[in-house]
């Protein structure tokens, strides 16, 4: 696997923001390169011009916040600089790929086929087997688990090396959940998946720079004075911006080495490392007050694995927008009763199939459910199967969408015993998409459920969050 360890003042061969190598032959694959136009612009003439006078752009930094003109102006001098130039300071002078450059700053992606450059193989991990200097930390979605969770890391990578599980993207979750209990529970579940060997477990928002700082602190701690620092995980758990927030909350110009993360899975291609020294005391000092040397040290955000059963695999780029949760998602309860079916758009579904008191279904998506009878949902799946639009969306039918994989029973027949009160019993989960949890008091409820493919469907048999539900039902609009 190719390495690139970054710096600000280097211009390597390597993207700063994915580790792809550049190239200049193929647009459509990781790493190209935009060679500028050798064709010389002609002069224009100005007729209004905007440039400020040096009086003017003494004013203005005069009224900016203190923080602001003493990293522009460190010494305390103001010299007469035209606006131009005060934007220069702040522009990142890296080079960047194609993909990063539209990533970063149009969010959008520039090929169809990147999803070719991604990799279901987590074997490309198994150097870390043999690496002794070397501290884990194992990223995590928690709206997307155990979907998000690399299985058999115990076999994968030994476990005689420290591991640190991060969960990302808490900010998605009620705020007043209960985190011990979340622990208590992502420790059981990453048993039954292959992972026993956990240093310890943070629950945090990379996005929000949420609990970043103490699980820096406590990567020092544990950290010796010859580890590298490696963050692994699937794709879209986070782990770039993760890196990116460790530059935010502790290095002063941390912009300056931001890598490229997006909403948009698999943004890291190749592996990055950022030196240690960066992080000047961060990472550089045990909590007895030694100092670690850092030279040739580095923080590596290697590629994420992608997840076949991933149901966001399966989208395209506008799909992925309106799929991808990028803020808190508020639950919805709605009784299901029999011979209904539930929708998430056209990603998932639940049939009630056999039974007789209602189930009670908490929404966690950010998609719109739906709820008709199944007679009819089977009638919409069949218009989905053939092209037609229907109003479950995604998927969404144009020139770049022609088709889409058929809705198809990944369970069937699954029972289930309710029990009194308010808690939840099961979570039906569509990978990457949400889940929907079901209780009620009822003696017997046999369920159907469905995704394109019948793939990324997991139940779990103790739910993530079970007291979700405060008394309310929603009014759900029938199809």
């Amino acid at each position: 696997m190719s390495t690139l360890r970054t710096h600000p003042n280097i211009k390597p061969d390597y993207c700063p923001g994915c580790g792809s190598k550049f190239q200049t032959v193929d647009n459509q694959k990781p790493g190209y390169l935009v060679v500028p136009s050798t064709t010389p612009k002609k002069p224009t003439i100005k007729t209004n011009s905007n440039e400020l006078n040096n009086e003017d752009v003494e004013k203005i930094i005069r009224l900016m916040p203190d923080d602001v003109r003493k990293k522009l102006y460190p010494e305390g001098e103001i010299t007469h600089t035209s606006s131009s130039e005060l934007m220069e300071k702040q522009k990142d002078e890296r080079i960047f790929c194609h993909r990063c450059y539209n990533l970063l700053y149009y969010n959008r992606v520039t090929s169809d086929t990147w999803q070719e450059s991604l990799t279901t193989d987590k074997s490309i991990l198994s150097f870390l087997k043999k690496k002794d200097d070397a501290i884990i930390v194992t990223v995590v979605d928690i709206f997307d688990f155990p979907g998000s969770l690399l299985e058999d890391l115990d076999i994968l990578i030994g476990t005689d090396k420290q591991n640190i599980l991060v969960a990302n993207k808490m900010d998605l979750l009620p705020n007043d959940v209960n985190e011990t209990r979340i622990k208590r529970w992502l420790y059981e579940k990453c048993k039954k998946f292959g992972l026993t060997n956990i240093s310890d477990i943070f629950l945090i928002s990379a996005k929000k720079n949420w609990k970043v700082q103490e699980l820096a602190q406590t990567m020092s701690t544990i950290r010796s004075g010859f580890d590298d620092i490696y963050l692994i995980g699937k794709t879209n758990v986070g782990k770039s911006e993760l890196i990116n927030s460790f530059l935010r909350c502790m290095v002063v110009d941390g912009w300056r080495h931001k890598v490229t993360s997006s909403p948009i899975p698999g943004t890291t291609m190749g592996m990055l490392g950022l030196p240690l020294t960066l992080f000047k005391e961060t990472f550089g000092v045990n909590p007895k007050g030694f100092h670690f040397p850092q030279t040739c040290r580095h923080l590596f955000d290697t590629p994420g694995i992608i997840n076949e059963n991933q149901l966001i695999n399966l989208l395209t780029e506008e799909e992925l927008k309106i799929t991808i949760p990028q803020k808190y998602i508020k639950p919805l309860t709605f009784a299901l009763t029999p011979g209904k079916t539930i929708f998430l758009e056209g990603l998932g579904r639940i049939d009630y199939v056999e039974g007789q008191k209602p189930i009670r279904t908490t929404v966690f998506s950010r998609l719109k459910p739906h709820i008709t009878s199944i007679r009819r949902a089977d009638e919409i799946c069949q218009s989905m199967a053939v092209g037609d639009q229907t109003f479950l969306q995604p998927p969404i039918f144009s020139s770049k969408r022609k088709e889409f994989p058929a809705m198809i029973k990944g369970v069937k027949k699954y029972a289930m015993k309710g029990i009194p009160g308010t808690m939840s019993i099961k979570d039906v989960v569509f990978s990457g998409v949400g889940w929907i949890s079901l209780g009620g008091m009822f003696d017997k409820a046999v369920i159907d459920i469905w995704s394109p493919n019948g793939i990324g469907i997991y139940i779990r048999d103790k739910p993530l969050l079970p007291f979700e539900f405060r008394g309310k039902y929603e009014s759900p609009k029938l199809y």
